[in-house]
């Protein structure tokens, strides 16, 4: 039914009531070129606003098998940048962001690429860990609050670019943060108010303080469940963590004690939760 004061549309369905205001919310698609034919792995994996564009149109969209996309949304004119026509190292894009001097980084398999978006110019750097001799994923990035720039990866965990040697490396953490051969599997990041960094792992919890190189791991339980496997993890303003784990989204505490748990049970809709991103608004 619809109600004639707010135009609002009111839908019956078999879960509920379903609500659809047209004067509130409008959905929109974009159709990217394809010209690469990625197969699976034509996903989106991440978007940045560019911030050295004064108009605010141009967007950066990075696609798990076909490169990065430079959008202008007002346009809509779509620019594709991938290995065959430009600086990028690889079309496998997982992760970006964008840095305080405005260059966009992407992480891939095994390697970083940088665009500094106002003069075109591509860099790259190939990713190696040292501490055990392997090759990684970059999965997650994240700029702190001294613009240090970490990348997390699939098999090492946590990288750094060190702008002393202008290389990546790998940060060597404590032995307890590693799985017993020597893996950390890092699916994201996020900054709390103290500058610290939360890393989401396929194994456990790890909370990093880049100034410092503090490291604490923790473990996460309640009852007889342990959810120290996080997918996603959000530092919240009022210094909360939300987190997608086990079939559930978290809510805990500084020290990882768990305050809620939202399933299917009490009105997650999805079993499943892989992303978190907070509204500013």
């Amino acid at each position: 039914f619809k109600d004639e004061t707010s135009s609002s549309v009111w839908i019956g369905t078999e879960v509920g009531l379903e609500h659809y205001a047209p004067l509130g919310i409008r959905f929109g698609r974009v159709l990217l070129p394809k010209k690469l034919n990625a197969g699976q792995f034509s996903l989106m994996s991440s978007a940045v606003r560019d911030a050295t564009d004064p108009s605010g149109d141009t967007y950066f969209i990075g696609m798990w098998g076909s490169g990065i996309f430079k959008w202008n949304r007002r346009l809509n004119e779509k620019e594709h940048f991938h290995q065959g026509n430009s600086g990028l190292a690889s079309n496998g894009i997982f992760c970006m962001m964008q840095d305080r001097r405005g260059f966009i980084w992407a992480g891939a398999y095994d390697v970083v690429s940088r665009l500094d978006p106002r003069t075109g110019k591509w860099r790259s750097w190939r990713i190696w860990a040292k501490r055990n001799n392997t090759n990684n994923a970059i999965l997650s990035c994240i700029e702190d609050r001294q613009g240090g720039l970490w990348f997390g990866g699939n098999r090492s965990g946590l990288f750094r670019y060190n702008p002393a040697t202008d290389q990546i490396e790998d940060v060597t953490l404590p032995p307890e943060a590693y799985t017993p051969n020597g893996r950390l599997y890092v699916y994201n990041m996020s900054l709390d108010r103290q500058g610290r960094i939360w890393l989401a792992t396929r194994h456990h919890p790890v909370l990093f303080d880049p100034e410092t190189g503090k490291t604490q791991v923790f473990k996460v339980e309640k009852g007889k469940e342990d959810y120290n496997l996080w997918e996603s993890v959000v530092v919240a303003a009022t210094g909360k963590l939300y987190v997608c784990s086990r079939e559930c989204l978290l809510e805990l505490d500084s020290a990882c004690n768990v305050l809620r748990i939202f399933n299917t049970e009490n009105g997650l809709r999805s079993r499943f939760p892989g992303k978190l991103v907070e509204d500013h608004l």
